[in-house]
C-alpha cells in the first residue's frame, strides 16, 4: 500500500447549515459527503492509504485532538490534510489549533484542501513538497 494519509473535516451530518459561517454556500451533508467519497475514490486509484477522521462540528477541540492523537500513535501517517471547513471558519479555531497541535506533536506534516472536492489536490501537494524538503 502506498503513504497513509489522515483526513481530518467535519462530520458532515453535524454541521449548522444556518451557522454565520456556512449560511448562504451551496453545501449540504449530502453534498459535502459526496465530495468527499469522491476524492477517497481519487486517493485509492492513486494508491494512497487513506483514513479519515470526522469530527463533530462545535465539538469538544480537546476529545478531537485526542482522537487524532490516538489514530497516529496507532498507525503513523505520512500527511495529515485539514478541511477547509474546520480551518476557514472562525468560530472553529479553537479546534483547527488543537488538531494542528496534535498532529504537529505527532511529527506529522500537515496539507489543507478548500472544498470536499480538492482533498486529492491537497495530498498530492504535501507530499510532493515532502520530497523536495
Amino acid at each position: 500500500m502506498g503513504k497513509h494519509v489522515l483526513v481530518v473535516g467535519w462530520e458532515p451530518t453535524s454541521i449548522d447549515f444556518d451557522s454565520d459561517f456556512f449560511r448562504g454556500k451551496p453545501l449540504t451533508a449530502a453534498s459535502i459527503q459526496a465530495g468527499l467519497d469522491a476524492d477517497h475514490a481519487r486517493l485509492l486509484a492513486a494508491g494512497y492509504d487513506v483514513t479519515w477522521l470526522y469530527a463533530r462540528y462545535g465539538g469538544d477541540p480537546a476529545a478531537e485532538a485526542a482522537r487524532l492523537r490516538d489514530l497516529l500513535a496507532a498507525r503513523p501517517a505520512d500527511l495529515v490534510v485539514v478541511g477547509g471547513g474546520v480551518r476557514l471558519d472562525p468560530t472553529a479555531t479553537p479546534m483547527l489549533e488543537a488538531l494542528v497541535n496534535a498532529a504537529a506533536s505527532a511529527g506529522v506534516r500537515l496539507g489543507f484542501n478548500t472544498t470536499p472536492n480538492d482533498t486529492a489536490a491537497a495530498v498530492e501537494r504535501g507530499l510532493a513538497d515532502a520530497l523536495v524538503a
